[in-house]
């Protein structure tokens, strides 16, 4: 008896790959705010970021502001408190801390005009 798998093998490893892809693609859906990420790591990360379920409050044992969680104070101390480079913008004079950032941030907010002679 002949099957659609025994007139072509790959089909059956074809069907997994796209299941798997939907699959995949469905779960990179945030269910709190419906923002959808490229991983299902990306996902993770947003979860434990923004939408924290533990009541902890980290406090900075500097300057003593409050953290919901450990990304946020991390960052807050590389920024604040660290030595780190600050880089302004040229256009707003906003304060950015790396290179990549201020890249984004004038692609975003002041992207080029172009001038017509």
């Amino acid at each position: 008896m002949e099957t659609i798998t025994n007139i072509h093998p790959h089909y059956i490893k074809d069907l997994s790959i796209l299941h798997k892809d939907k699959l995949e693609k469905s779960q990179t859906f945030c269910q709190e705010c419906k923002l959808e990420f490229q991983s299902i790591r990306g996902l993770r990360q947003h979860e434990g970021k923004i939408h924290t379920k533990s009541e902890k409050i980290l406090e900075c044992n500097e300057c003593h502001k409050l953290f919901k969680n450990k990304y946020s104070l991390k960052a807050h101390l590389k920024q604040v408190h660290e030595k780190m480079i600050k880089l302004p913008c040229e256009k707003c004079g906003k304060i950015l801390f790396s290179k990549y950032t201020l890249k984004n941030h004038q692609r975003k907010n002041h992207p080029p005009q172009i001038r017509l002679e």
